[in-house]
This record gives structure tokens, C-alpha cells and sequence, in this order.
């Protein structure tokens, strides 16, 4: 149980944790519970003209100053005034820089939901326009590719992934922009990022020939079903290959993607010098997405659990330079993983920035601050580290209602966003 007790400002030193039970606007600091870390952190809460100041002992690396005979507070020096000034000036500059965060997370958003239904009409007209259809997921694909070709620093997203019967469509959307991602990391040409793509949303095109009983159902398959489910690269191949000028590469992606390195995949159990480059990178794409949401019996996995499980567990299935590569695209901690802090504050990792893996951008768990209009901070600005990954199942209940973490993983960029 946590010991708490309240002290004189005058008690204060570097190395308590404090609680300044104050209102967010209140105060110059970005958290309203924090371990003092330095003197300038110290002078600015004693400036703030509090009477008292909760202290959390277990929390803190030093013991409050004893307490001494009373003395009237002197006035505030000039220059300490300007420094809290300044102070709540950085802090307001960090709330615009926010504000402009959540306007780009905004654009992304809607981005997304915007691509979704265009993949979900994509894959419907496969059936009955295959001209028509081929020629508007170029067109997705386009927007995509001009996107992570002209910016240098992509910050990757998490979305809310749509309800309903979009899954499916989210999931070759997901796929998609991994492997696209994956293949500029790789230093692949604008063409095969292109072809990349494609292959992702394609890439589970003969599901459409799929009973849906079979893809909806929650328990182990049956080896019949099994082996009708195994069907779907051939009838992907078999729909694709109804537009005479489908990519071969392309067609190579939607036949290979389940095919292993070292012969165990299916359908014609290949190994890996004859399975294309780009059916190998999709198929690392789409074992990501398939154990971040989870398969029938098994449940899902964290974002860090499964890269680490693609690392240790998948050298024998698939091509560990993607792997890696794979890894320098999301990060250490990629969005939708829940991390501690060394502040010990909770978090959720809500994007990534390939140029910063180590620093990405976490929405803070602050019971003092609204659910609504929770900080979204970045790491090496703070000062601050991840401490370790913590398990959805292990958070508290408060921390698990305000941080909102899902097994739903979807990813996403702004559009149309040029570097300067």
C-alpha cells in the first residue's frame, strides 16, 4: 500500500515523489505526480505558493528535509518569477506541439477509414470488374507509395480498427502498408514498394472463395476445412489471373505467401530459393498481423511479442534480413504495446517514428488529466524510458479503462504529407 504524507514546501528535496493536487493548467509541469528531479524542477514547485505538497514515500529515493521553525515566505525574486513564466511558456508550447500531434493522428485516421472502404470495394469488384478493380487498388497503392517515397520520417499510427465485417479488408490493409514500409526500409526500388503493395492487399484474395463459416469460426479446424482453407492461394491465383495483365510478381505474392523457407509451407511447399522476394516479405507482414489479432484458438499476442517471436522462433520459416528490417520499421516497442516508464507511469505506445525507434510517441496514464485530453508525449523530450512491457492482463483497472489497449491492431500514416 502506498504511503502518503503531506509536507511544507520547504520540505521538499530532489528525489520525492510528489503529488501537487492541482489542476493541469495549474502548474508548469507536464505531470501533475512526478519524482523531483533536479533543484530547477524544486524552486519552480516552491514558487507555486502551495501550502502543502503530497508526498508518495514508496515511490520517492530520499526523505522529506525536517521540519523547521516557521518563517514568513519572502516574496518571489524577478528572476524566479521568469522562470516559471518561461516554464509555463515550454509547457504551452508543448501543448500546441500536442495539439498539432492530434491534428496529424486526425488526418491519419480519417486517411485510414477512407482507404479501408476503397480496399474493402477493391476486393469486392475482383469478383465481377477485375479490370476496373485492378486499376483502383494501383491507385491506393500509389497514394501509399508517393507518401513513405517522399518523407523521411514516417510516423506510423495506431488506429482504431472499423467494426463489423472490415476485418478482412483491414487485415490486407495492414499487410499492405508493412510490407511497403518494410521493402523502402530494405532499399527496394519505387516499383517493387509498388508491387509490395499490391501483393498485401491481394494477398488473400482467394478468401472471397471461401465459405464464410470456415473463416468465421473460433475453434480448431477440422482437416477438411483446414485443407479447403489452403486452397485460397490457388483461387486468389485463379481470380487475379482474370486480368490478363495482372503483375506476374504480384500473382507470385498471392500463390507464395504461405509458402516457408525451409519447405514446410504451402501449397507446393517451396523453399526459399524458390519463393519470391516480395511473396517472403508479405509473409512476415501477414504472420505479424495474424498474431497481433490472433487465430481461432490462440489468443492474440502484444506488438514487442510477436517481433521477438518472428526473431527467435522464425529462423527456419522466414527470411530473418526482413525480419530485421521488419524490426527498424516498427521499433523495439511498436504502437499498441503498453509500456512502463521510468517514471513509473503507465503508457500505450501510439506511434512510431523510424528515424527514433527508441522514443516514440506514448499516451500517459494521469488519473489528475481527462481521459479525453490525455498526454501524448514523446519519450526523449521528457527525459524518459521505457522501463519494461507489461501484459493488458496485468494492468489495473483504472489503467485498463483510460488507456483503452485493444488486440485489434491496425497501423497507418497521414496522406499526403511532402517533406519540405
Amino acid at each position: 500500500m502506498t504511503r502518503k504524507i503531506k509536507v511544507l514546501p520547504s520540505q521538499l528535496c530532489v528525489g520525492l515523489f510528489v503529488d501537487l493536487s492541482l489542476r493541469w493548467v495549474q502548474h508548469p509541469f507536464l505531470f501533475s505526480r512526478f519524482k523531483i528531479r533536479n533543484d530547477e524542477q524544486l524552486t519552480l514547485i516552491q514558487s507555486l505558493g502551495l501550502e502543502d505538497v503530497i508526498v508518495w514515500l514508496d515511490k520517492s529515493d530520499a526523505l522529506p528535509l525536517p521540519l523547521v521553525k516557521a518563517a514568513p515566505e519572502p516574496e518571489p525574486q524577478p528572476a524566479l518569477v521568469q522562470e516559471r513564466d518561461e516554464a509555463f511558456l515550454k509547457k504551452q508550447e508543448k501543448i500546441e506541439r500536442q495539439r498539432a500531434y492530434m491534428r496529424g493522428l486526425n488526418k491519419a485516421t480519417q486517411d485510414f477509414q477512407r482507404t479501408v472502404a476503397n480496399v474493402k470495394a477493391v476486393m469486392q469488384d475482383m469478383q465481377r470488374r477485375p479490370l476496373a478493380a485492378l486499376e483502383d487498388a494501383s491507385q491506393v497503392v500509389e497514394e501509399i507509395t508517393d507518401t513513405i517515397t517522399d518523407q523521411s520520417n514516417i510516423l506510423l499510427h495506431l488506429m482504431n480498427e472499423p467494426k463489423g465485417d472490415d476485418g478482412f479488408y483491414c487485415h490486407s490493409l495492414n499487410v499492405a502498408v508493412l510490407s511497403m514500409l518494410v521493402a523502402k526500409t530494405a532499399g527496394m526500388p519505387r516499383e517493387e514498394i509498388r508491387q509490395a503493395g499490391l501483393g498485401g492487399i491481394f494477398h488473400d484474395l482467394g478468401k472471397l472463395r471461401i465459405p464464410s463459416q470456415i473463416l468465421r469460426k473460433t475453434d480448431a479446424l477440422s482437416e477438411a476445412e483446414n485443407n479447403f482453407l489452403k486452397m485460397h492461394p490457388q483461387y486468389g491465383v485463379e481470380l487475379a489471373s482474370r486480368h490478363g495483365d495482372f503483375p506476374p510478381r504480384v500473382l507470385n505474392v498471392i500463390a507464395q505467401h504461405h509458402e516457408m523457407l525451409d519447405g514446410s509451407g504451402y501449397p507446393k511447399g517451396l523453399t526459399q530459393g524458390g519463393i519470391d522476394k516480395l511473396a517472403q516479405l508479405v509473409a512476415v507482414a501477414n504472420e505479424y498481423d495474424n498474431l497481433c489479432h490472433g487465430r481461432r484458438d490462440k489468443h492474440p499476442m502484444p506488438p514487442h511479442a510477436v517481433l521477438s517471436h518472428l526473431f527467435r522462433h522464425g529462423k527456419e520459416l522466414f527470411n530473418q534480413e526482413l525480419v530485421q528490417h521488419f524490426i527498424r520499421v516498427l521499433g523495439v516497442y511498436p504502437p499498441g504495446t503498453v509500456v512502463q516508464l521510468s517514471n513509473d507511469q503507465y503508457g500505450l505506445v501510439m506511434t512510431v517514428n523510424a528515424s527514433r525507434l527508441l522514443s516514440p510517441a506514448v499516451l500517459v496514464y494521469d488519473p489528475a488529466i481527462p481521459r479525453d485530453q490525455a498526454a501524448i508525449i514523446d519519450l526523449e523530450e521528457e527525459g524518459l524510458t521505457v522501463s519494461r512491457t507489461v501484459r493488458i492482463a496485468a494492468l489495473p483497472t483504472a489503467v485498463f479503462d483510460y488507456l483503452k489497449p485493444r488486440s485489434d491492431i491496425s497501423y497507418f500514416m497521414e496522406l499526403g504529407k511532402r517533406s519540405a
